[in-house]
């Protein structure tokens, strides 16, 4: 072999075995394909694979809430507890967007990163939604989630309250239930 051969290779010989063939810092991938073989025309191809997705086909990330009627996500602001909660732009850090639900029936919508969760200030039509400090026994933090939608849990409740949002304010707050209404619909 001439002295500019490469450990690559040398690693190549008649008796090799493709994973002996390739070069330690290589992965399968890069070892099929060596990249001079790839076609030009390949490359736009691969980089809009690798393209962000746009607005309107973006799903939440993971721990955002996102409303399916503003295409935006439940936000605490920064604020501290007690404060109206609201849409805001996805961001995708997490952080003030990072919410859970605890339990699939009878759970709280908790964002452990600020230790806050999602309380109704009453059980009527309208009632703002506010950030709490998270308590179990109190039923106006018991959520549940079924059809897209978040429901109050609330056993002496005669009609369901959703979470909603008013759409000029962008503020949560409770509304009777309508499978019909988009802005109490949300992307989990």
């Amino acid at each position: 072999m001439p002295a500019e051969a490469t450990a690559a290779e040398a690693a190549m010989s008649a008796d090799a075995t493709p994973a002996e063939a390739m070069p330690a810092e290589a992965t399968p991938a890069e070892a099929a394909t060596p990249a001079d073989a790839i076609p030009a025309e390949a490359a736009p191809a691969e980089a809009a694979m690798s393209a962000e997705p746009t607005p309107a086909e973006a799903l939440p990330r993971k721990n955002e809430i996102k409303s399916v009627a503003e295409g935006m996500c439940v936000d605490s602001m920064e604020q501290p507890i007690g404060s109206d909660v609201q849409l805001y732009d996805c961001h995708g850090e997490g952080g003030n967007q990072a919410w859970s639900l605890n339990s699939f029936f009878d759970g709280l919508i908790e964002n452990k990163f600020l230790s806050m969760c999602l309380r109704v200030v009453e059980a009527s039509d309208g009632s703002p939604v506010r950030t709490a400090t998270c308590d179990e026994n109190d039923s106006q933090q018991k959520w549940y989630q079924a059809n897209g939608s978040f429901m109050l849990n609330i056993n002496d409740q005669s009609d369901k309250k959703c979470l909603d949002m008013d759409a000029a304010s962008k503020k949560l707050l409770i509304k009777l239930c309508d499978r019909e209404k988009e802005s109490q619909h949300w992307a989990f």
